[in-house]
Parts: C-alpha cells; structure tokens; sequence
C-alpha cells in the first residue's frame, strides 16, 4: 500500500497531470546524485534534482508474490554527473536508489514513493551504460548459509583464514605500463628469490619441502616450495649455464622435476628459487596516481615484473605511480599446506566424495 499525499492524490485524480518521476541515488561512499526527466530542476525538500539526458527508466511494474522486480535505466555518460570513469571503478556498485513520483507544477504538494532499492549489474557500451535496478525482494533470493565443496570457503586473510597478510604486504611501483591491465613492475619480489648451496652427488627435489643428495643419504635443510616454482641451477658439471628448471610444481606428495643431469660427488651446486603466480589471485591497492584508492584482482605474476590484472583499471595507470599487493590464494587443499601451512584452517571438504561416486557402478573394488 503506498501512501499518497492528499494533494498529489487530488492532481492524480484530474484529467490532466503534470507529472515526472525523480531519482536520488546514494552511493556506499555517502555521496548523492538526484536527477528528473523533467526539463527544469525540481527541488522537492532540501534536494535538487537536477534535468538532462542521463538516464531513460524501463516501466515500474509492481507485483504481489515473491517474484523478482527489476527495472533497468539506460543513459549516456554525462562528465556533471554518472561518468564512466565512475562506473568503472564500481562507485555506484550496490548504490542505493529511491524512485518518485511528483507534480512538477507544484512539488510543494509531495511525493509518492514508486520503489527503492540497489543497483545490481552495470552493462557499458561505447558512450552508454544500463543499470539493473533490484528491489528489495533481491534480497530473499540471496544463498543463506554454506554447501560443502572442495575449494576453501574462506577469503585469504579473513577472520576464518587467519593468515596475517600484513608480513605477506609488498609495496612497488610501476616501471612500464603496457596497456590498462598489464604492467611492469619493481620492488616486489613475491616469496623469493632465494639461493642454496650445498655439495652433491644428484640433484633430486622430493616432496614439497627438501633436496636429496641420493648419495650421501640425507636431506638439505627444509625449503618450501611453492606452486610454479622457478629453479634455477649454477655451479654444477652438467648442468652449468644457469639451466632453469621452469615448473617445479607441487603435484600431490610430490615435486616435479625434469631434465635434470646427476652431478658427480663434490661439486657445490647452487639453486636459486623464484615463484611465478605467488601474486595470482591477490589484491593490488594504488596508493598514488589517477587511480589511488581503488582496488583490482590480479590475475597473474610472471615472478619477476610483469603484473597482469582481472580487469583494466578505470584510469590510466602512469610510470613511478605506487602500489601495495598481497598474495592470493586458488582455495585449494595443495596451496593451502604449500604456500600458507595453514590447513588447520582449511574451510572446504576436498576429500568428500562428490556427485561421480555417488553415481559410479559398483565393481570389484
């Protein structure tokens, strides 16, 4: 039931209305937009609403049930007020909006409200943008609670994770910039690199954390090794020339080596270890520049300075402008034990059966 002021509902009621809808729209940072379809500013209580040709509403259908009420506005980006630059860096994501409807010849006589809600998926084109608009029954088609699955549930740092970030935290800055989502970086050097040296007889890299020297029959001081692992190997025989070993990656119990030549007993063999993609899936933060403040996914790291991003960043990114990044995380059981040694805290089930065992054919096993 929407309530009507008294005189709005007298001008409804005549022959000829003089009618236009409002929108005010509040985004999560505080900051308000108001605009009409009529041609003059409008100011209804202490809020102008200003004209122009930035949004076109769909029809406002109202129903009873628990059906889904959406509505989209269309428009084209106006620099005064909805910018694509905005758009881009998500400003308006979950924004509130509050449609009405008012007497443009006389606003003194009230409003009626004709929904409120959030904004939900932004589409972009060329010069244009649409915007779903949800109303407040959204909300009861959100998924309450947690299903089981073999990724981890939990978000790399929060307070089920328990993995402090802050020691993990590397600060760097752009050296070359590519185009919107890739860049060349410095000042970050994710896990490593970092060098061994010992002597031996056969380079050998068994489970996650050690090198076997096969001959002498002992095991090096632990060293951890991470998913994409880069070795490279110095000081050796056969394998001089700084022979790297691209993809020593954790698979199961074991790590996975190739082309690798025996070395003869007595030489010191030095292997330095870097880590590509120990960045994937981390977060990178602009502390300076056209995009300081806004946040973005990463997609990949080649482990040395190339930084590749989940999306383009909504302004240009320049040289010298700096960053803070953290690592990231795939939520799988292997990275969890390889990369954090934070499976106490594990949130996900990778050992449950899933729905292919349940559905398998019996056999003799």
């Amino acid at each position: 039931m929407k309530t009507v002021p008294s005189a709005l509902a007298s001008h409804l009621s005549s022959e000829l209305t003089t009618t236009t809808t409002l929108w005010l729209i509040t985004r999560r940072d505080g900051q308000q937009f108001a605009f009409t379809e009529h041609d003059q500013p409008l100011t209804v209580g202490a809020i102008t609403y200003q004209p122009g040709a930035s949004y076109q509403a769909t029809a406002i259908r109202t129903a009873d049930g628990m059906k889904l009420d959406t509505l989209d506005a269309k428009g084209v980006f106006d620099s005064a007020a909805i910018t694509d630059a905005d758009l881009q860096a998500h400003l308006y994501d979950s924004a509130t909006v509050v449609i009405s409807l008012v007497n443009w010849a006389s606003p003194s006589d009230g409003a009626v409200l004709l929904r409120q809600g959030t904004i939900g998926t932004v589409t972009r084109k060329q010069n244009t943008y649409q915007a779903e608009l949800r109303g407040m029954t959204a909300k009861l088609h959100n998924v309450i609670g947690e299903t089981f699955q073999p990724g981890c549930r939990a978000d790399l740092g929060d307070a089920r994770c328990k993995v402090d970030l802050r020691p993990l935290t590397q600060t760097g800055a752009v050296a070359g910039v590519i185009d919107q989502w890739s860049l060349q970086s410095s000042g970050i050097s994710g896990a490593g690199p970092s060098v061994m040296s010992y002597t031996a007889t056969t380079i050998s890299l068994e489970k996650p954390h050690f090198i076997r020297d096969s001959a002498d029959g002992f095991l090096t001081a632990p060293h951890v090794f991470h998913l994409g692992d880069a070795v490279e190997i110095s000081g050796t025989l056969y394998n001089n020339t700084t022979h790297g070993i691209r993809g020593a990656v954790y698979a199961g119990e074991l790590i996975t080596v190739a082309n690798v030549t025996p070395e003869k007993a007595g030489n010191s063999i030095t292997l330095a270890v870097t880590t590509p993609g120990y960045f994937d899936f981390g977060l990178i933060k602009w502390t300076s520049g056209a995009n300081n403040g806004l946040t973005m996914d990463v997609k990949s790291w080649d482990g040395t300075n190339l930084l590749k991003l989940v999306l383009p960043m909504p302004h240009p990114i320049a040289l010298g402008d700096t960053f803070t990044i953290t690592p990231g995380c795939d939520k799988r059981v292997q990275t969890c034990v390889a990369k954090y040694n934070n499976v106490v805290n594990f949130r996900g089930e990778p050992f449950v059966p899933g729905q292919d065992a349940a559905l398998a054919y019996p056999n003799s096993r």
